[in-house]
């Protein structure tokens, strides 16, 4: 099997890919979707390893996933984020797993937070996926998919994600989709990457502001879109916990407007 890791990232020159090449630890081929004001295809070599570079005029964090995911050329691609390091021998490992569950068309391998010193999947074995609440906690670092993937109509929404006003919530609306077309889906224990920052200081978080709540509330809806009403109590409860210093009152409001917004959204596809 042939794998490259997927690597959407932005503003970057050659020189800056290579030391990206360098900061993320990599060991294996790559593709990497640079939104650079350019549209141009080339190639760098780093270490030996082939890293096949897509530089494109385009903005945003959904758009640039779709552009890996429909030009992988390997039998596995693994998205990963710029701001994260993946771990010696980790091309053994997916070899490892790919031929462990050679039936899996896509696997969401593990990872760690470096800051925090914990693993993202707390699970004690690998397991089958087979509902969405198995996978809701993870994002799209350390999700590896077959090349035959790119002959579905599965894509991320690009409505969603930086720098959209609902700038959070495509890592979990393209797993439901995954979940949705009834992909096989196969979770491993074991990490293959670091997240070298913490969701704290990452671009696109701005804190617990209003515009969170919204966010919260529309992609709550969008995941969900039969059964958000069983949530939203859990949900609020948890925004009251974080927003301090917003009104509870004030945190309902805005969370409606955000469920108000992922209906029209789920109306509009």
């Amino acid at each position: 099997m042939t794998i490259q890791i997927l690597i959407p990232t932005y503003k970057k020159s050659e020189d800056d890919l290579l030391s990206l090449c360098k900061k993320i630890n990599l060991q294996s081929d790559a593709l990497i979707a640079n939104q650079n004001n350019n549209n141009r295809k080339y190639e760098l070599d780093y270490n030996g390893f082939h890293i096949h570079v897509i530089e494109s005029d385009t903005v945003g964090v959904s758009v640039n996933r779709n552009i890996l995911l429909r030009n992988f050329t390997a039998d596995f691609g693994i998205f990963i984020d710029d701001d994260c390091e993946m771990v010696l021998n980790y091309p053994k490992i997916i070899d490892d797993t790919i031929n462990k569950c050679p039936k899996a068309q896509a696997i969401l391998f593990n990872g760690e937070r470096q800051l925090v010193n914990g693993l993202i999947n707390k699970r004690k074995k690998s397991i089958n996926i087979k509902h969405f609440q198995q996978i809701s906690y993870a994002g799209c670092p350390g999700l590896g998919l077959r090349k035959i993937i790119q002959q579905s109509n599965i894509k991320f929404d690009e409505r969603i994600g930086t720098p959209n006003y609902l700038y959070a919530g495509e890592d979990s609306l393209f797993l439901k989709e995954l979940i949705n077309n009834k992909i096989n889906i196969f979770s491993e224990i074991i990490p293959i990457f670091k997240v070298i920052e913490d969701v704290d200081n990452s671009s696109y978080f701005k804190g617990y502001d209003e515009q969170y709540i919204v966010n919260y509330g529309a992609s709550g809806v969008m995941i969900h879109p039969k059964t958000h009403c069983l949530y939203t109590f859990y949900r609020l409860w948890r925004l009251k916990k974080r927003a301090n210093g917003i009104p509870f009152k004030t945190i309902k409001i805005l969370y409606k407007r955000g469920m108000k917004m992922g209906k029209e959204l789920n109306r509009s596809k």
